[in-house]
């Protein structure tokens, strides 16, 4: 059966609209329509109000409906213990908190949901680089770092804008997070500095070539022809000493 459009005029604001003969008893064009029809005058309860047995009623029912005489009650709150700590805390029985605070519940799951534990484990396929600045020793230090130099780029002053803690002795060297072997750059002097080393492919060269080229390719290494930064000092394993490197100062 094919349904046929009907015109009608809204009683709320007078507008015609359209409808069609599935819905013969409507009076409205639209929702807000309706509900403004439900204030004031137009409501069909105005003017009517309960009578004192009806009130009675209505103040019984909503005595059954509160506290323990509610359906959906619980038991109210209780005293719980935490899982992490073991502090006593206090709760609603529906409510499923385990934890007396955000602080134990994150510290909970850093144990029982950290790395194979976790339901998101993919057998380790993060890249043990990534890891290392991901975790929370590394941002420590990146800040302690960017406090030490105020939140500006050594190279150019910049202020505004993000800041990189910048390894002088690349990290794929000297593999230490040494703060002294950090300072921070803006994103443009990082770039610079990265693109600026001589040495593209490092295992093509030997050890001593290349902190000879890294310590000679960062002025900051060298003030006034002497070398200010020792890196056997710091990383006596790996790096040579400064009197091996035969530099031109």
């Amino acid at each position: 059966m094919s349904r046929k459009t009907i015109i009608k005029n809204c009683e709320g604001c007078g507008r015609i609209y359209t409808a069609d003969n599935g819905s013969p008893k409507r009076r409205y064009c639209s929702r807000p329509c309706y509900y403004k029809s439900l204030f004031g005058k137009n409501n069909p309860f105005y003017g009517h109000k309960h009578t004192e047995e009806v009130r009675a009623l209505l103040r019984q029912y909503r005595k059954k409906q509160t506290g323990s005489l509610d359906p959906s009650w619980k038991g109210g709150p209780g005293s719980y213990v935490c899982r992490q700590c073991g502090n006593v805390f206090r709760r609603h029985a529906g409510t499923p908190n385990y934890f007396c605070s955000r602080k134990c519940t994150d510290e909970h799951r850093s144990i029982t949901q950290a790395g194979c534990l976790s339901s998101q484990w993919k057998g380790g396929v993060t890249p043990e680089a990534l890891l290392r600045l991901r975790g929370k020793k590394w941002k420590e230090i990146r800040k302690r770092t960017l406090e030490r130099d105020c939140y500006t780029c050594q190279k150019c002053g910049k202020k505004p804008g993000r800041l990189i803690a910048h390894h002088i002795v690349p990290f794929r060297y000297c593999f230490s997070d040494d703060e002294n072997n950090l300072i921070s750059l803006c994103s443009a002097c990082h770039v610079h500095e990265e693109n600026s080393l001589p040495i593209e492919h490092p295992e093509e060269y030997s050890l001593l070539e290349q902190w000879r080229a890294i310590v000679l390719n960062h002025p900051d290494l060298v003030i006034d022809k002497t070398l200010v930064f020792d890196p056997s000092a710091l990383y006596p394993q790996l790096a040579p000493p400064a009197n091996q490197l035969n530099l031109p100062l």
